[in-house]
């Protein structure tokens, strides 16, 4: 789960299946209505997903027990109770070599 101005924008976050969960890894932050932010989110290695604003690094997650195969295969986008609007979305496949269900793949 990426959080982005989460808790009435003051709150960015990367957690794993629930975004109140402890382990979640967050940062304070405040972003201004009606500016364009450009959001990246990336889980190169098949462990660690990284969330960008405007090419700057907000946070990293690192899971140790990531999640894989055809039920977890998904994207999702929401603005829970905001008005957001996003646009010219770029989503890749995490690069395969392989590797069986529920084990991560091998980084290239």
């Amino acid at each position: 789960i990426a959080i982005v101005g989460g808790w009435s924008n003051t709150l960015t976050a990367v957690a794993r299946l629930d975004e109140h969960e402890p382990a979640r890894v967050t940062k304070r932050t405040r972003f201004a209505a009606g500016q364009r932010y450009r959001w990246r989110i990336e889980r190169t290695d098949g462990r660690t997903i990284k969330l960008f604003v405007d090419d700057e690094l907000q946070v990293a997650y690192t899971d140790e027990r990531p999640l894989y195969g055809p039920r977890n295969n998904r994207f999702a986008f929401s603005g829970w109770e905001s008005e957001v609007n996003f646009d010219d979305l770029k989503i890749t496949p995490v690069a395969s070599t392989g590797a069986r269900s529920g084990s991560p793949s091998s980084p290239r």
